[in-house]
């Protein structure tokens, strides 16, 4: 089982509050976290004001108590993403910042279709028909081909549009 190693391939986590105007003097809490390029933002149902935001300590200055709710919040997201993420890690294949928030936080049932995935599950189901050593009908060259389509669209996708998927 690899796990990967350097620190760009994991995923990053910021919190932060965030005003809906920048007059405003209250705040709701977010979690930035950062996968390869992209980027998603999760509310972590925590209303401040903002002059109890120290943005150097990253705490809640005159709440411990709303500081400490703030951290076991952070705290248990970072763990959860962290945990799909090492799942779909050693599942293998590639894997979206969403896929791995779908994971996290159980959005299973709003399951998303991907081309690639797609793509390879019907590669699968070639492989499952194709007995070992049987070539009848060009099966096995089909296989080839799809296989080689897949690699050519996987660095298409990531040279032009910058995605894994």
């Amino acid at each position: 089982m690899a796990y990967p190693t350097s620190k760009a391939s994991l995923p990053q986590f910021t919190v932060y509050p965030k005003r809906k105007y920048a007059r405003d003097a209250e705040a709701m809490m977010y979690m930035r976290i950062c996968y390869d390029i992209h980027m998603v933002e999760k509310s972590l149902g925590i209303k401040i004001r903002m002059e109890d935001w120290d943005p150097k300590s990253h705490k809640i200055s005159s709440q411990p108590m709303l500081d400490a709710t703030l951290r076991l919040r952070s705290d248990e997201y970072r763990q959860k993403i962290m945990g799909a993420f090492y799942m779909l890690t050693r599942d293998g294949g590639e894997f979206t910042i969403r896929e791995i928030l779908d994971n996290a936080l159980g959005n299973e049932g709003s399951r998303r279709y991907s081309l690639c995935g797609i793509f390879e599950s019907e590669i699968l189901k070639l492989e499952k028909m194709l007995k070992p050593g049987d070539g009848i009908y060009g099966g096995r060259s089909n296989l080839g081909k799809h296989r080689t389509c897949l690699k050519h669209m996987k660095n298409y996708l990531k040279k032009e549009h910058r995605l894994s998927d």
